[in-house]
């Protein structure tokens, strides 16, 4: 006789997490131990799997299946699923985490930056599958690679089909992720630090934004919805990242913009974290005459600034408006930071070929401050300007043969 599937369910008690009542066998969510029932060969089969974990007892219930017998597992193969030791269930921290990110009162991760940790732990579910893992320390493992052995999460890294910037970003992303689960004790520690990432890349906030990125943060931030007891408005919002992006202001100078700065369609005003210094650089950068519209829109806070909300000094305003532009990221799925506005507006002056002594005169800096950032461009700079020079001694040799 034909072996029949059998059915698992879990056996709920008056503790049940989940508030199953005795009787619901289709209630999962919760960790009452799991059962199993069915036919075997001719005998009918009814007991405890002696596990919590859904995953294991699968195992235990496919194995039974092929063998037609139904056997009671060992201490030994059972040990795992029940120490303490080896941390919580994989499978219910991760959806611990993202239940967190997506809870207003948690992380409150918004769709495109929520679907990124979706994704780098769903692959972490699957590979704990295929490895027969259950448990989050048991990450923490070795397995035989050629002659070495080398940790599970290594081997786990390896297999993410991303290049160098991306698998960057997932470590941080799976960072996250073990220093939620180590403080609220479902591991013992955060086993990503210990990946490595990629070398030899270039910083990201000095990497320019596309212009397709700037076009997703500036509709972001007519949506995104603010804390209400924010005293801003997405206008206010949208405004700040565009002066930011026309005129290379960094975030403290464009959060501290006064109407005094301002001298006809220019911004004029030493930066502020060189007020100090007596090496300190006069900014003098045009602003676009659109963005200089909406400025003047702006009602005037103290009779004076345009941005500047509550204390009036540079960390408490770098943090407000850091923790908002933030939120304008994460709901456009932009990666990235402020600081490449900044960056942005360099570029792309650079590549129109002004002369640096201009640029570095735009944004405060020193032209040493500028070659030494913003290296790469300069180079491909040189390499245009190399080019050009081959061409004109071509054509001048040319004309000296004939």
């Amino acid at each position: 006789m034909e072996g029949v599937a059998l059915t698992l369910f879990r056996l709920h008690t008056d503790a049940c997490t989940g508030h199953y009542g005795r009787q619901d066998r289709t209630g999962k969510s919760c960790k009452c131990m799991i059962h199993v029932e069915g036919q075997l060969g001719d005998a009918f089969v009814r007991s405890t799997t002696r596990t919590r974990t859904w995953s294991k007892a699968e195992k235990l219930a496919k194995a039974a299946e092929k063998a037609e017998v139904w056997t009671d597992p060992s201490d030994e193969d059972l040990r795992s699923e029940d120490d303490p030791a080896l941390g919580e269930p994989i499978d219910s921290v991760i959806d611990a985490f993202l239940a967190d990110c997506r809870d207003p009162k948690g992380r409150n991760i918004q769709g495109p930056t929520f679907s990124k940790y979706q994704t780098v732990l769903n692959r972490l579910k699957k590979f704990a599958e295929e490895h027969g893992l259950t448990r989050m320390n048991e990450l923490d493992a070795t397995v035989k690679v050629g002659d070495l052995n080398i940790k599970l999460l290594v081997v786990f890294k390896n297999g993410w089909p991303t290049g160098p910037l991306a698998t960057v970003k997932t470590i941080e992303r799976l960072r996250t992720f073990y220093r939620h689960a180590v403080a609220n004790g479902w591991c013992a520690k955060n086993l990503a630090l210990e990946l490595d990432k990629p070398k030899n890349l270039p910083a990201i906030d000095r990497l320019p934004f596309t212009e397709e990125e700037v076009g997703a943060l500036v509709e972001a931030a007519r949506t995104v919805k603010f804390d209400v007891q924010q005293p801003i408005t997405n206008f206010e919002v949208e405004t700040f990242i565009l002066v930011m992006r026309w005129t290379g202001l960094a975030l403290c100078d464009t959060a501290l913009l006064q109407r005094s700065d301002i001298k006809g369609d220019e911004i004029r005003l030493y930066r502020k974290k060189m007020l100090r210094n007596p090496k300190r650089k006069l900014v003098t950068v045009p602003i676009p005459a659109d963005v200089l519209a909406r400025l003047k829109k702006l009602p005037l806070i103290n009779g004076k600034y345009y941005f500047a909300h509550g204390v009036k000094n540079i960390k408490s305003q770098d943090e407000a408006w850091g923790k908002r532009l933030k939120q304008v990221f994460e709901a456009a799925g932009v990666e990235g930071t402020s600081h490449q506005f900044r960056h942005t507006f360099v570029t792309d002056l650079l590549e129109q070929d002004y002369d640096i002594s201009i640029v570095a005169r735009y944004i405060g800096d020193s032209v040493e401050t500028v070659e030494e950032y913003y290296s790469h461009w300069i180079e491909s700079r040189i390499r245009k300007a190399s080019d050009k020079l081959r061409a004109t001694n071509a054509a001048r040799l040319a004309a000296v043969s004939v």
